[in-house]
């Protein structure tokens, strides 16, 4: 209920605005008009880019906690655009059990790995804290954020930073997904698919892909200034990257459209865009980011269609690969220790093999030789 009066109140609030700037929509269509094909589709290139390059940093998150039940990262890439798409099209960021469904489909056992999917996405989210947190201190340090924006900006950064933290210690304690029950097991499941925030090696590789992820988002959104005749240059086109996503951080109807193109004018203003201007940026660069999404995630999405990814050779059934339990690799240097110190047994009974003579035809019952 509460959720339904406040997407209200925002829909309200947009209806306002938008009617108040009713006298410059000729403006905003003429500008539309105008816009360069080849400059946009260079943006629709960079978000397409972006979204690969994201999709490859989940997949490391999935190797640090599947290991070698993984699937390939065409799996990955295709599921992290599924996931996009449904958010751009649908609210309540249904996007995310979107990609946990459409992953899972690849693996040999999802009913017991789509808990360990689910807290690689989560811990994907968190990620984001880190690269977005540089980039708004660069953009306060260069140009500087509005006052009634920096505010709330900062204190979802705070949040989302001390929920990286819990979960870096949730991640770090021990503890198998065996024993317990079904909830216990999902937790420790989900756990696992925090695993990458207690692997130094794979947290700089994810959260240097996770950092390239939004400097060529930041990129997108340049080379659609050029699209539009806007002569801003990357400092402003990461103020755009930083309203849009919190813009749609919550979704109260399909792409937020209307609040996106409103953020995005408002953040523009500052910097010297007109308002008229900055509003059909903010169309066109909603169409574009939409478009990349369908680029990225349709060919998974469709049955029968997809990325091209590698063949994965049926395990026989019943066969497990070797080492795949943490009880079989711990248990697999004891035994290759004990198979060096003993050599083999000799035979006890080295006599012979006993041999049956043949039955003669016609010899009655004894079975005796002949001659006997």
């Amino acid at each position: 209920m509460g959720r339904r009066v406040l997407a209200l109140a925002v829909l309200a609030l947009l209806i306002a605005v938008l009617v108040a700037s009713a006298p410059r929509l000729g403006e905003v269509w003429d500008t539309l008009a105008g816009v360069s094909v080849g400059w946009a589709l260079a943006s629709v290139a960079a978000n397409v880019l972006s979204l690969v390059v994201r999709g490859l940093n989940w997949r490391v998150l999935l190797r640090s906690a599947l290991r070698e039940r993984e699937a390939s990262a065409a799996d990955a890439v295709s599921a992290y655009g599924v996931g996009q798409l449904v958010n751009a099209v649908l609210p309540g960021r249904l996007g995310e059990p979107a990609k946990i469904a459409t992953y899972t489909r690849h693996l040999d056992d999802p009913g017991r790995d789509w808990a360990v999917v689910a807290g690689t996405v989560a811990a994907h989210r968190l990620l984001d804290a880190v690269p977005l947190s540089v980039l708004t201190l660069a953009l306060v340090l260069s140009v500087g954020i509005p006052a009634s924006a920096a505010g709330g900006l900062f204190a979802l950064l705070a949040g989302t930073g001390v929920l990286l933290v819990v979960a870096v210690l949730v991640a770090r304690r021990d503890g198998e997904a065996g024993g317990g029950g079904r909830l216990v097991r999902i937790a420790a499941a989900i756990r696992q698919g925090l695993a990458v925030l207690r692997n130094p090696a794979a947290l700089a590789l994810a959260v240097s892909l996770q950092a390239l992820g939004w400097a060529i988002e930041v990129l997108g959104a340049w080379l659609c200034f050029r699209a539009f005749g806007i002569d801003e240059g990357l400092a402003a086109a990461g103020l755009v990257v930083v309203a849009t996503n919190a813009a749609t951080l919550l979704p109260f109807w399909p792409g937020n459209v209307g609040v996106f193109q409103v953020a995005v004018a408002l953040i523009l203003v500052p910097v010297g865009v007109a308002y008229a201007a900055g509003l059909a940026y903010g169309v066109g660069l909603q169409a574009i980011e939409t478009l990349a999404t369908l680029i990225v995630g349709v060919p998974a999405a469709c049955p029968g269609a997809g990325w091209p990814r590698r063949r994965r050779l049926p395990r026989p059934p019943g066969r497990r690969a070797e080492g795949a339990t943490p009880a079989a690799r711990r248990l697999k240097p004891c035994l290759r220790r004990r198979s060096r110190g003993r050599s083999p047994r000799p035979r006890t009974d080295p006599s012979p093999p006993r041999t049956v003579a043949p039955r003669v035809p016609g010899s009655g019952g004894g079975g005796r030789a002949p001659g006997g």
